[in-house]
């Protein structure tokens, strides 16, 4: 089978027609702006000064660009014949030549695998004429995550792993950890979590590293899901 990767850019600029709800943004005095510039007679209480932005679009940094963005998304695969989960709903399939193709969705990171390779390119094709993308024929980072093709004993099987070995490395890095002290996972019930340990100034790189290892256990490291719990 083949498999492409495709990162759309600015994907929470979706037209005007997708954003139907009103979004207002508060400024403190009055300035000029792209978007349009309205005064509040009778402001909500959530809104501060005397006048607030009022956005036509979906931009990074507001609450409803998500939602705005995988509606667009979720339109243009339906368009193109494919159906949704049910019950993933950034999981889309559909049979082209008698060939199942599988389109899975994180945010802007789109994986799309089928032994059709013809059509394949078609829908390649298809992301260029509506978004822009950065597009890649060979799958190695996926959402953070190594991703390594194994081939089975003979060579005509093969299987996909994902490993999050550098995106611990990176953030070991990022976070100074290298010289802390380490624990075998699964962890264990005498594991003492308070030896040898001092009180953080800086409650954020606790809450990075928890996060961060959270992410990993999600989806590539079960084994320490009960250790960062």
């Amino acid at each position: 089978s083949f498999s492409y990767q495709i990162g759309v850019r600015d994907h929470c600029r979706v037209s005007d027609g997708d954003f139907t709800s009103g979004c207002f943004v508060c400024i403190s005095s009055k300035q000029t702006s792209r978007g349009t510039l309205l005064r509040v007679t009778k402001r909500p209480p959530l809104y501060g000064g005397d006048y607030c932005w009022a956005s036509d679009r979906a931009v990074y940094g507001l609450r409803e660009s998500p939602l705005a963005w995988a509606k667009t998304l979720e339109k243009f695969l339906i368009g193109e014949g494919f159906k949704q989960c049910e019950y993933e709903k950034a999981l889309f399939s559909c049979h082209k030549d008698g060939s199942l193709v599988v389109v899975c969705c994180y945010v802007d990171d789109i994986l799309f695998a089928s032994q059709n390779h013809g059509y394949l390119k078609q829908l390649q094709l298809r992301f260029e004429q509506n978004f822009k993308i950065n597009f890649s024929n060979k799958v190695e980072k996926l959402v953070g995550f190594n991703v390594k093709k194994v081939s089975k004993p003979g060579g005509k099987e093969f299987s996909y792993e994902l490993s999050a070995e550098d995106f611990i490395d990176k953030m070991i890095k990022n976070l100074e950890l290298s010289s802390s002290r380490t624990e075998e996972v699964p962890i264990t019930s005498s594991c003492d979590r308070t030896a040898n340990g001092s009180k953080l100034n800086d409650k954020s790189i606790f809450q990075a590293v928890v996060g961060s290892l959270l992410y990993a256990s999600l989806l590539v490291r079960p084994d320490v899901a009960f250790a960062v719990n």
